[in-house]
């Protein structure tokens, strides 16, 4: 014997009849009176009063109703149903659950109408509840085993279901014979999702109960906006007549002042005169009814969403990353929720009715995926190595998802400086030698400054001085000779650079063996002396300019 999740026993007869199946004629009707067109604040209070006791079928053709009439509700909450459809789907195993049911399992919510039923099922977001009939085949064999396997998941009417008179919590399904009651559902033939959204009966749990609130002013707004426009937005047309208009003329005057407020055209005779008025007194009507409208579909926004940063206008960049987080949560529960669900009502059915009752069961995760922001990771790689840190080349690889290359492929290398790839020669990179030009180009400086600081000092002032006496000699030739006179010994703090720039010169073949060389010296040049004798000409240079400056 089979039992399912509450221990009911299982009757695997009944798992190929069709329960659910609306006709016309019978208690299961495919048509419905409509009742938010005729919906007031009186009636709305007396559907929402029968929910509560039990008789839902009006509340459930109101929520049906404004997800069709009721433009920002409908637009919310398909967000948020689609949300939830777009999640990925995986099953997770522990280690006493046998490999073959993974196996199964994935190859069950790999079918395509699967997709369908997560979808169907967030429909419960909005009425609090949402009922699939499981349709079974057993002509399905797979590896020479047949199977007991859903065909299809359809969706049913929440209005054929009532609730229990006693806890309000217990979906039943409308048959003919038990009208007032229902038929308890079959075990493993139905997927009954009833979301949490709050404690209490779940029928007072939907979003469409507060919903349904904002639809009812937002119609009456709307009502009242067109009555506005009509009213302010078409200037008043007056006709007037002499007295001795006879009854014909002014049946004349009236047809064209009425012509006017559509067509905008009309004739009348010269006698007779016709007067367009501008409505000056709306007060600012308009700005009255769409305020009204903004609030109620924020609030709306915020009860569907959690949040109206990626649904209303003026929203930065950065205020919408924060209220998605808000929204995420809501996601996750629904995910979570979900997937308890089908865990429970088809998951479980399955892998009993076609592999006996497991003490472990394979389970269906439905959230988010975390997304980690790889282009920031990949530049802590580099700070994390010269840190010290031991990072896998391997779960570098697997972060990136980037698979390990075959024997012989070519590989994605670096340039070099011309912008040519290096050849992949199968041996590990040469590592080069650290640029420390930066450190090198501080410490001359600093050295130029400490040991020559008080004999610039002695030359600027000197500079000054004769500036002042003369005043015939020009910055420009200054300068001149500061060039000159670090400019004389040139060959002596150039030659240890140059040396090995010749040598490697003469001793290549081609003009490759010269890049190569020259790629190869980069690093090993001592450039120490060079930068000394630039660093203190342009310090002697700059304080001439000042100097000179202020003479």
């Amino acid at each position: 014997m089979i039992y399912d999740a509450y221990g009911r026993a299982v009757k695997t007869t009944a798992l190929k009849k069709e329960f659910g199946a609306p006709s016309i004629g019978s208690i299961r009707t495919p048509f419905f009176e409509s009742v938010a067109g005729s919906l007031t604040p009186a009636r709305l209070l007396s559907v929402l009063q029968q929910a509560d006791s039990g008789d839902i079928l009006e509340y459930l053709t109101v929520a049906e109703e404004i997800e069709e009439r009721y433009w920002h509700y409908r637009s919310v909450i398909s967000t948020r149903k689609l949300a939830v459809g777009k999640l990925p789907v995986r099953v997770e195993i522990s280690d006493d659950t046998k490999e073959n049911l993974r196996d199964a399992v994935d190859e069950l919510i790999e079918t395509p109408h699967f997709s369908g039923l997560v979808f169907a099922l967030s429909d419960a977001i909005s009425k609090s509840f949402s009922a699939c009939e499981i349709m079974w085949d057993t002509g399905v064999v797979k590896n020479g085993k047949p199977m007991w396997w859903p065909s299809e998941y359809r969706w049913r009417d929440p209005r054929h279901f009532t609730v229990d008179r006693e806890t309000l919590s217990q979906i039943r399904l409308l048959t003919d014979e038990q009208t007032a009651l229902g038929e308890e559902l079959q075990p493993f033939k139905w997927i009954l999702h009833k979301p949490t959204l709050k404690m209490g009966a779940p029928i007072r749990g939907g979003l469409a109960r507060l919903a349904v609130i904002g639809y009812m002013v937002s119609n009456y707004n709307l009502k009242d906006w067109l009555a506005f426009n009509e009213l302010f937005g078409i200037p008043t047309r007056i006709g007037r007549y002499d007295e001795s208009a006879s009854k014909d003329d002014q049946r004349k005057l009236l047809s064209a002042v009425r012509a006017m407020g559509s067509d905008g055209a009309g004739i009348i005779p010269k006698s007779m005169e016709v007067e367009l008025i501008n409505a000056a007194n709306s007060t600012g009507g308009d700005s009255l009814f769409q305020g009204l409208a903004e609030f109620v579909n924020k609030e709306i926004s915020k009860v569907v969403l959690g949040q109206t940063m990626t649904t209303e206008d003026g929203s930065s960049l950065a205020q919408a990353k924060v209220h998605e987080d808000v929204r995420q949560d809501l996601i996750e529960a629904d995910g979570q929720q979900l997937a308890d669900t089908i865990n429970r009502d088809l998951i479980k059915p399955f892998i009993d009715l076609n592999f006996g009752t497991q003490k472990v069961y394979p389970r269906l995760i439905i959230e988010p995926e975390d997304v980690e922001d790889l282009s920031s990771l990949s530049e802590q790689y580099p700070k994390l190595a010269q840190a010290g840190v031991r990072i896998s080349e391997r779960w570098v690889a697997d972060k990136w998802g980037i698979p390990e290359p075959e024997e012989g492929e070519r590989l994605l290398t670096t340039p070099e400086p011309d912008g040519e790839p290096i050849e992949d020669d199968g041996e590990p990179p040469k590592k080069p030698a650290p640029d420390n030009t930066d450190a090198k180009i501080a410490e001359a400086v600093n050295r130029a400054i400490k040991g020559e600081r008080e004999q610039m000092i002695v030359s600027l002032m000197k500079l000054a001085e004769k500036s002042k006496t003369l005043n015939a000699k020009k910055t420009t030739d200054v300068i001149d000779d500061i060039t000159e006179d670090h400019l004389a010994d040139a060959a002596q703090f150039m030659g240890p650079m140059l040396r090995p720039i010749l040598d490697a010169v003469n001793h290549a073949k081609s003009f490759d063996d010269v890049k190569k060389a020259l790629n190869a010296l980069a690093g090993d040049l001592d450039k120490t002396d060079v930068i000394t004798e630039l660093a203190t000409a342009m310090f002697k240079a700059r304080g001439v300019g000042d100097a000179t400056d202020e003479v």
